[in-house]
């Protein structure tokens, strides 16, 4: 079997977490947050919470990466620590069940905010969802070396418009952020326990993405350096982006806003 091409470096690495990471994601699941708790301080508390833990286990990851220069994550992980059965099993439940259903949930909202510029019926919306997935896997399929230049342009786009969305809106504000003392009465129905879950299991599909970068080790240039480097570096920039973008919406809008609207960053 020929070795694979070590292309990827410490930009590389960043652009392809950042690039999964961050989606449609931040733009929908605030809204649906928003109706399992009561105040801003929670939100807030809650987004921060699962930065860190997600950041514990991106050093987890990156010790593992470094430690198993191979292509393939966890499946690599698995191959490690259970056997060949155990990895090969875990791989097909990646492909078939795992990983499927956050990507199409995401081509899903992409489609949302294209209806809210378009006038889109549901089929319409499901068709061009599938056209996502489509578009971006003829772009992998191209190449590595395509591939990373394509992750590195439109992370740039996401880091770049996420930051000015945030800043801009922040300096319309001029100042007033009394939506961020507002209170509401929560409108889920799962109990104070339930809800708290309900809210931290949308905050985490936001992260979803974060132990990426494992998965090319066999095609970086110098995984142990990179691989740690770009996971640092990558989930410090997703959570202050993540984090400023929760303060700009509940400071425009505040909670009872969030919870009517259907798309929160318009």
């Amino acid at each position: 079997m020929s070795e694979l091409k070590k292309s990827l470096g410490l930009t590389d690495g960043i652009a392809l977490l950042v690039g999964i990471t961050i989606g449609a994601g931040i733009f929908k699941t605030p809204q649906v947050i928003a109706k399992y708790v009561d105040s801003f301080s929670i939100v807030i508390a809650l987004w921060f919470g699962v930065a860190v833990f997600v950041y514990i286990g991106a050093l987890i990851y990156a010790e593992l990466g470094t430690r198993f220069p191979n292509t393939g994550g966890e499946y690599i992980y698995m191959q490690k620590a259970f056997g060949p059965f155990w990895g090969f099993l875990f791989g097909w439940s990646q492909l078939l069940i795992i990983r499927t259903s956050p990507t199409a949930a995401l081509s899903l909202l992409s489609a949302d905010y294209i209806g809210f510029f378009i006038p889109l019926n549901q089929l319409y919306k499901i068709i061009i969802a599938i056209l996502i997935l489509i578009v971006f896997g003829i772009i992998n399929y191209l190449g590595v070396e395509r591939g990373s230049f394509y992750n590195k342009f439109s992370s740039s786009v996401k880091i770049t418009g996420l930051f000015l969305f945030t800043i801009i809106g922040l300096l319309l504000l001029n100042g007033d952020f009394s939506k961020l003392s507002d209170t509401a009465q929560v409108t889920a129905t799962l109990g104070p326990t339930g809800n708290i879950i309900a809210a931290l299991f949308m905050i985490v599909f936001s992260f979803l993405g974060w132990d990426r970068v494992g998965y090319v080790a066999g095609e970086m240039k110098d995984p142990q350096r990179v691989i740690s480097k770009s996971m640092l570096y990558g989930m410090t920039i997703i959570a202050v982006l993540y984090i400023g973008a929760n303060f700009l919406y509940h400071a425009v809008i505040g909670l009872e806003g969030m919870r009517s609207s259907s798309i929160v960053a318009s």
